[in-house]
This record gives structure tokens, sequence and C-alpha cells, in this order.
């Protein structure tokens, strides 16, 4: 139903299920598995091999012994934010001078900004260190040395053709960059220069101090849990689940939580405290979220998660509105790419509306907030499709872009929106992408004997799950529909089937009723992921990922 192609790897003779499948990823057996599984801080990279660190330090150094006034400046976002978090409490242990600034999404936008740098010098800044952002902020970087201003940029982002005139650009995607990984996310970056700064002390002291941050906005910003990003995830979550910081637990208590009642993991990050920290960027100003991770104030900290909460809930509520304005505005689509435009749509939330059409319809999004003479746009692209290709073919019509292969932001110019939506569908056409489809990746086909909570147990050990290592999806053919039962009005469903002799639920996240075509009494086969469901005992639970 969601998948016009299901891939299943070959199978494995890695013994124990978890195994197989770590084995059908080709991971080996034995010392590769063993490190896989936990593994260890010694995987981490000297972060002097990342361009500019050794001058970054140096000027960071002196910047600090001097008493210099130094400005962290990050994005909005879960990376950003906890970027600036990390950045902040490195140099303030350090005794410097530190003030922080994240731009506000509604007045200001993404990116380091030539106004914001002028009002940095009159209040005294004499350095610029910048985390998440400042890659291809080349306008200010200029302004920034005009000013007297050294400005040091770390980033994840890619790199334009050159680099901005900066004192420093630590970025591992540097064309020159002999840095192992690649995919370090923003917060990773400001880690390796905390690491750097504090050079003489051991990675576990490290990573208890900040690799609850790294792996929140690393995990957040999905970016591949693979080698030095899986060290940093399994250590930093590790870290959360057993001493989160105070703003953490308070979100957790938000959460319904609190005591206990879930641990953190990969998941709990992504759909749960990522969307209160990403809450209040999105809806204006990155700061509350800010604050409560920096608070040690409890009181502070409660009031402040109650506020992301609520701003929680009212992003939920523009979500909610604007999608439904725009599957009406979708009618019934043929062009190979889906672009929407209006005026007053909130821009904190285009980018999750344009994630679920996608979902929706397989096809790129294009959402676009216009503003008078301009549109601010948002766009998401299946797997199969590189945004990044499609963009720079419509490059000639936009003001300008930026972002990754799967998610980008652009701005374009009112009067050239048409020619913008006909340069898109060319692209689309030329790139010969909107027949591939969504494949589903299948880790191995099971029997009903399989499903045991020892297997779950095994399939939990290879956490965190995420991008580079998703959850397995398991196979299993000819099972019987008994029942369907709708959850939510309808935008879930619990199926309940046989097999082997043998009845169990299968949670159904966003299959709609409406939508979902079998009906008690069909024989199907199912994709589903395998866990253990800690709510009133210890049960298993298949989720649905597709059936057919």
């Amino acid at each position: 139903m969601r998948y016009s192609q299901w891939k299943i790897l070959p199978p494995s003779s890695g013994g124990a299920l978890p195994l197989a499948i770590l084995a059908a990823r080709g991971i080996a057996p034995g010392e590769e598995t063993a490190r896989f599984i936990e593994p260890p801080l010694s995987d981490l990279h000297d972060p002097f091999l990342l361009p500019d660190m050794d001058k970054a330090v140096k000027r960071i150094e002196k910047a600090a012994a001097g008493g210099e006034k130094i400005a962290v400046y990050g994005d909005y976002d879960v990376d950003g934010v906890t970027a600036v978090c990390l950045m902040v409490e490195c140099l303030r242990s350090k005794g410097a001078d530190c003030v922080y600034f994240i731009p506000n999404r509604i007045d200001d936008g993404y990116g380091l900004h030539a106004h914001i740098v002028r009002r940095m010098k009159g209040e005294g800044v004499s350095l610029i260190i910048t985390v998440d952002v400042g890659i291809v902020d080349f306008e200010a970087a200029d302004t920034a040395k005009e000013l007297g201003i050294d400005l040091i940029i770390t980033d994840h982002h890619t790199c334009a053709g050159h680099l901005p005139d900066a004192l420093a650009a630590i970025n591992p995607r540097r064309a020159d960059s002999l840095y192992p990984n690649r995919d370090l996310a923003g917060v990773g970056v400001a880690f390796k220069l905390a690491a750097a700064l504090e050079s003489g002390e051991p990675p576990e002291k490290l990573v208890m101090k900040y690799g609850g941050l790294a792996a929140l906005g690393t995990v957040a910003d999905i970016m591949p849990l693979t080698g030095e990003n899986r060290v940093l995830a399994f250590h930093g979550i590790n870290v959360l689940a057993s001493t989160p910081r105070l703003g953490i637990s308070c979100i957790m208590e938000v959460l319904g939580f609190a005591g206990g009642k879930r641990t953190i993991d990969s998941s709990v990050i992504s759909y749960q405290i990522a969307p209160m920290i990403n809450a209040a960027g999105r809806l204006g100003s990155a700061d509350t979220a800010l604050e409560l991770l920096l608070t040690d104030d409890v009181q502070r900290a409660r009031y402040l998660a109650s506020a992301l909460g609520e701003a929680n809930t009212r992003r939920r509520e523009l979500e909610t509105e604007m999608y439904s304005q725009a599957e009406t505005m979708c009618g019934n689509i043929t062009n190979p790419a889906i672009v929407l435009s209006h005026t007053g749509w909130h821009q904190g939330v285009t980018g999750i509306v344009a994630s679920k059409l996608m979902v929706k319809y397989g096809k790129p999004v294009f959402i676009i907030t216009l503003n008078g003479v301009s549109g601010k746009g948002t766009a998401r692209c299946p797997r199969h499709i590189s945004l990044t290709a499609l963009l720079e073919r419509c490059a000639d019509t936009l003001t300008g872009f930026g972002g990754h292969s799967a998610a980008a932001g652009f701005t374009v110019e009112t009067a050239r929106l048409a020619e913008f939506e006909n340069a898109v569908q060319n692209a689309v056409r030329d790139l010969d992408v909107s027949a591939s489809g969504e494949t589903l990746l299948i880790d191995a086909e099971v029997e009903s004997e399989d499903l045991t909570v020892k297997n779950a147990e095994g399939i939990a050990a290879l956490k965190p799950f995420g991008a580079g290592n998703p959850e397995p999806v398991l196979l299993l053919r000819g099972v019987y529909i008994k029942q369907i039962i709708s959850l939510k009005g309808g935008r879930h469903l619990r199926l309940m089937i046989s097999a082997g002799g043998a009845v169990y639920p299968v949670i159904c996240f966003g299959f709609e009723q409406n939508g979902f075509r079998f009906r008690a009494g069909d024989i199907a086969d199912i994709a589903f992921c395998l866990s253990l469901n800690h709510f009133r005992g210890v049960t298993l639970q298949l989720e649905l990922k597709d059936i057919r």
C-alpha cells in the first residue's frame, strides 16, 4: 500500500535472528558485530583532523584569556539549539565571556545575517562562533571582516564553490577536508570543537558533559547513525537515559514519561523530545528551548518545559489546518511534483506538511509561503530523488536555496512563481525519477515461531535506530486478518492477525481506515518491526510498515 516494491535482503547464515540481520547488512560476525552493538569511544576521531581546527582553538583560547566577548550564533532547529547550548557551556567552563544568539525564523530567517553581525559589533562582540550555520553566508562574513570581528564558522551543510572569508571554517564537507566522517551533525561539529578545546580530557568525561546534547541533535537532524555518529548517539543516549540534564527531565515530565514510565531512546528523541524543542523555533523564537537546556533552576525549567508543551500543541493545530488546506489544493495531482503556494501559511510548519504530503503521494513537494513580492519555500523529496539536483536545475528561477538531498529551503519572487513551478516539473521529468517509486528494504523473512521476546530483545540491542541504521523490517507471509480496529478516529488501525496458530496484535500508525483496502478474513503478507511493549507487563509489539 505504501511502497511500490519490496526488496528482501539475501538470507544470511548469521545464526540468531538479530545476528542474521547484522550479517545481511554487511556487518561481519565477531569483533565487527561486537563493536557495532557496543561502539567503543576509541572510535571517535581526532578533532584536529578537521580543517582550520587548530586556528579556531588558538583564537578562542586567546579570546577567553583576554576577556573578549564571544558570541555563539546558531540555528533554530534541534541540531542548532543543542549545538549552541554545547558551545556556550564549553566556553563558559573555560571562563569565557560568552553570549549567544539564535535568529527568529519569522523575522530573520535561516543563517548568519549581516544586520545581526552589526548589532553584535555594537554590543562589544569581537569573536563570533557559528554552529550549524554560516558556510554559505558570504555577505555576513564580509561584514564581520569589515567591522573587525573575527568569525569562526562551524557547520555541516554543503559548501559552495568557495568558502566565506572567515578566520576558520570547520566543516567536514569541505572539499579539502581529510576528516573521516563527512556526516557529522551541526552539534557533532560543535562537539569536536569542544573536544579540541578540552583535548586533555578523556573521552568518557567529554561524553558525560556533552554527549547527551550531541545525541539529541544528531538523531533529530536525521544524520546517519553509523561510524562516529553511532558512537556519539549510543553513548549520548545512555547519558540522557541515566542522568538526563534538568531541561530534558522536565520535558519528559510534560510528555507524561516521568518516573521511568518510558526510557529515552532514538524513537523518543525523534517523535517526542525533538518536536517539543523544535516547537519554539517553529513558531518564532528558539530562545525558550535554549534557556531550558541551559538552566539549572528547577522552577524555571518546569515553567519553560510547560511553555514548550503549549507551543507544541499550537504547532500541531497549525499543522492540521495547513495540511487540510494543502491536501485539498492537491486535488487529482497528475504532475510529477507537487508545488503549492499560499499567503498566510505559517513557515514554521511547512516542512512538516511537505513531509506528510511527500509520504502520501510519493512525489517531491514544494510548499511556498507568499509574503508580498517574494515567497519562502520548503521542499521535501523521497529517498530515491536528489532534491539538491532538482533545485540546481531550477536555480536561475530562485533568489536562493540550500539544504540537504532530502530537505531544503528556498526563496522565490512571486512574479516568477509560475516559471519556477514549470522548471520544477521539467526537472523531475528530465531526471526520470517519477516512476521509480519507494522501495521498502526488508531485512529478513521470518516464520511465526521467530516472533519471540528473545528475538525482540536482540533486535533492541541494535539500537539506536535511525538514518543509516533503520529499525529492522521483517516479513511474515500468509497471515490471516481476524479483526481490524479503528484508532484515533480512523487515523490509525490495529489488526488482530493469526499466524502459526497464534494471534498477534499489529499496530498500524498512519494507516487510515478510509484508505485501507483489506478486510477481516483476508490473507496478506505483512512487513513489520518487532519490539517489546512494556505497558502493563512485557508483550510483543508488531508495527506495520506495509501490507500486500
